[in-house]
C-alpha cells in the first residue's frame, strides 16, 4: 500500500455491500494502521488507484481513518450483534482450552467443542454458532500469522546485526 510515494502497510481484509457486492470497506495493517492498534478501516472513496504491484491511497486519507471497531460500527447488523456475543462467549470457555503455541489443527479442535458444546444446549442459532467459530477460527489464524511474519523479521534484523558485528 502506498500513501503518495510512501509504502505504508497492506489490505488485511474486506468488509463488501451484500446488496451490491461492492467493497465498502478496507481493513489495513502495516504501518499505516500502528496509531489504531494495527488495524484500520479505508473507505473506498479514500482508495485513488489499485494495480497488481500496489493500493495508492489519497494523500490525505490517513487523516480519516478509525480504529476497526470504530470505523465498522455503522455496518454491524442485529445478527452480527448475535454474532459477535457468540464469539465473546465462546473466545471467554476458549480461554482456558487454548493456548498460545497450539497449532492451528488443535485450536481448531477445540473451537469446534466449544462450538458443539452451545450447540448442545439449543439455546443458539446453529449457523450463528458456526459463524461464530470460523470468526474465532480465523482470528487465531491471522495472529499466528502475524507473529510469524513479526518473528521472521526479527530474525532476519538479528541475523544482519550478527553479519554487521562479525564483518
Amino acid at each position: 500500500m502506498r500513501i503518495g510515494n510512501r509504502e505504508g502497510g497492506w489490505i488485511e481484509d474486506f468488509l463488501f455491500d451484500w446488496e451490491t457486492g461492492a467493497i465498502a470497506a478496507y481493513i489495513l495493517g502495516g504501518s499505516i494502521a500502528e496509531p489504531w492498534g494495527g488495524r484500520a478501516v479505508l473507505l473506498p472513496e479514500d482508495v485513488e488507484a489499485i494495480d497488481v504491484d500496489a493500493v495508492v491511497v489519497k494523500e490525505n486519507a490517513p487523516q480519516r481513518l478509525k480504529s476497526e471497531a470504530e470505523g465498522l460500527k455503522n455496518f454491524w447488523s442485529e445478527k452480527s450483534r448475535q454474532v459477535k456475543q457468540l464469539i465473546q462467549r465462546m473466545g471467554d470457555r476458549l480461554k482456558a482450552l487454548v493456548g498460545p503455541q497450539d497449532p492451528p489443527e488443535v485450536v481448531r479442535v477445540k473451537v469446534k467443542q466449544v462450538r458443539d458444546e452451545l450447540a448442545k444446549g439449543g439455546k443458539f442459532d446453529l449457523s450463528l454458532l458456526d459463524e461464530a467459530a470460523e470468526f474465532l477460527q480465523h482470528k487465531w489464524e491471522t495472529w499466528q500469522h502475524r507473529l510469524s511474519r513479526a518473528a521472521q523479521r526479527m530474525q532476519a534484523a538479528l541475523q544482519a546485526a550478527w553479519e554487521k558485528l562479525t564483518e
